[in-house]
């Protein structure tokens, strides 16, 4: 469940590992055996985002990219809230570096690209302003009020 056959999967075990903290609760054996491997990813990503890029598993320098820096706390709609009610929010040293990297990230155009397209991708967009709104960083009503400026 944790381990692909190229090693550890961050988006499947922060998946299943957030599911089972919410039905078994954390003396969970899935639960304590998962968080340790999702705080090594999250420590990884941090890392990443203050460097500037990650190291792709085929050894290849890349520029951070919207993927890569939300997987962890948005590989999922459904789970985002869980994490971050688990604490992985803006108090957190590591998500606060990766938000700063989000930012800096965004593109002229105001949107966010993942790794696969140069452009920027209106489904990364939204679920990374969603994100953002749930981590407090931006705040829903004025995210609304702009959004309906520009459609004006």
């Amino acid at each position: 469940m944790f381990k692909s056959d190229q090693g550890s999967d961050p988006d499947s075990t922060a998946q299943i590992l957030f599911m089972m903290r919410e039905i078994y609760g954390e003396k969970d054996a899935v639960w304590i055996k998962g968080i340790k491997l999702f705080e090594k990813f999250l420590d990884e990503v941090a890392a990443d985002a203050e460097r500037g890029y990650y190291i792709a598993p085929n050894g290849e320098k890349r520029e951070n990219d919207i993927y890569h820096l939300t997987h962890l706390l948005l590989s999922s709609l459904v789970d985002s809230k869980r994490r971050i009610e688990a604490g992985y929010n803006l108090n957190d040293v590591r998500v606060n570096k990766i938000v700063h990297a989000i930012l800096k990230s965004q593109r002229k155009d105001g949107g966010w690209r993942p790794f696969w397209t140069p452009d920027s991708d209106p489904t990364y967009t939204v679920l990374t302003l969603k994100l953002l709104v749930w981590l407090g960083v931006i705040n829903s009503e004025e995210l609304r009020r702009e959004i309906i400026s520009k459609m004006i």
